[in-house]
């Protein structure tokens, strides 16, 4: 029995392009400035570099909710990456393919590609295409050798988003994946037990399964949460994602409703996106490290005595001292780099560079440890250059 095609337009995403709101467009800003500086390393190696969206919607929104005075069209993603493309650096050497499925989104996307300022000095004109996205797109990127390629998906919902997709754009050098998440809508699914081809899709049929069994003893919503990220990153593991990123996006009420997902075999992607997602991430105020999350303010206006409100992370236990005490406790007795340290210790931690270096400084001034650069001498306080050597 043939499937059926995956359609877009219903009730909840009729009037999605209404009013963009700040959880869009913060999304927006990670992923353009990660595509930015993405394409600058790669383009040092490789001729061309791809971006596709295959879930590209109308392009824009006609009102923006921060700003109610300022009128439309406000741009989505796909206009946005087509502005910063245009320089002479990116607009001769990059490539971009836009698809949207519902035949009216697929208009207007169209005629706004169209009208963009950037598009007569792109070498390479955008592909506007209107499928659903489905095994034949898939097979697109599996049947051939991708040039360095970065895809964003962010379908309506979670239904076109699969693994084999995802492993078809992995497989080949400088290709990296980011999409949009949408864990309420996942989280209600798992829990109502019936088979679903699309969740199916996303974490094979048999990690599902185990999931749903093993989140029958769980109430906590914060373990829940936790356990079906666990598994979405172990079935990317299973296509070839060995670096795995989710930044938290919440409600002003605090509840998790989507993640914006990166996955990438190299390291150097990793952290090119680890570094933007933390750029635009609400951050502790003692060491400023990031949550990697986004909170909106309350829709209404906060008067003059009211401060930002931050909502902490549950479960908040980092900091640079306890970065410190791991450090003494993991590397105790060996002579390392900073450089060293870094990469074989933050895959799953928060700390940035500048935290590691404060946290050996502590453990300096504790006697704890001995930095020495590469000419023998002490660096500065604070410093770490490149080639100082720790002695833990």
């Amino acid at each position: 029995m043939p499937k059926k095609p995956i359609r877009y337009a219903t009730e909840a995403t009729e009037n999605f392009f209404d009013v963009r709101d700040p959880q869009n467009a913060h999304k927006t800003r990670i992923v353009v400035d990660f595509f930015k500086a993405y394409a600058a390393i790669l383009l040092r190696n490789a001729p061309l570099i791809n971006y596709v969206d295959p879930f590209a919607g109308r392009g824009y929104y006609d009102r923006c909710a921060v700003e109610p005075s300022r009128t439309g069209p406000i741009p989505a993603t796909p206009l946005e990456i087509l502005s910063a493309i245009d320089t002479p650096q990116f607009a001769p050497r990059t490539v971009t393919w836009f698809n949207e499925g519902d035949p009216d989104h697929f208009r207007d996307l169209r005629a706004a590609i169209e009208r963009h300022p950037a598009v007569p000095r792109l070498v390479h004109k955008p592909k506007v295409t209107n499928s659903d996205v489905n095994e034949r797109i898939t097979q697109f990127f599996a049947n051939r050798v991708n040039e360095p390629t970065f895809m964003f998906v962010d379908p309506y919902g979670y239904r076109g988003l699969t693994r084999h997709l995802i492993a078809a754009v992995l497989k080949d050098w400088g290709c990296d994946v980011a999409f949009f998440f949408n864990y309420r809508r996942v989280n209600m699914a798992v829990g109502h037990g019936l088979f679903d081809q699309h969740l199916s899709a996303i974490f094979g049929e048999e990690r599902l399964d185990q999931l749903r069994e093993d989140l029958k003893s769980i109430e906590d919503p914060d373990d829940r949460e936790d356990l079906i990220l666990h598994n979405l990153r172990e079935a990317l593991l299973d296509v070839g994602g060995q670096y795995f990123l989710k930044y938290r996006f919440r409600t002003s009420e605090g509840s998790t409703s989507h993640h914006l997902i990166f996955t990438s075999k190299k390291r150097r992607g990793f952290l090119t996106m680890k570094e933007k997602m933390s750029q635009h991430s609400w951050k502790d105020p003692i060491d400023e490290i990031s949550y990697f999350e986004f909170v909106p303010q309350p829709k209404r206006a906060l008067t003059l005595f009211e401060p930002q409100v931050i909502l902490p992370p549950r479960n908040w236990n980092y900091s640079v001292k306890s970065l410190a005490n791991e450090l003494s406790r993991c590397f105790r007795g060996r002579k390392v780099t900073l450089e060293y340290l870094y990469a074989g210790h933050n895959d799953d931690l928060p700390y940035d560079l500048k935290h590691y270096r404060a946290a050996l400084w502590e453990l300096s001034d504790r006697g704890l440890a001995k930095l020495t650069r590469a000419d023998g001498r002490s660096p500065r306080r604070g410093q770490c250059p490149d080639g100082t050597t720790i002695q833990l």
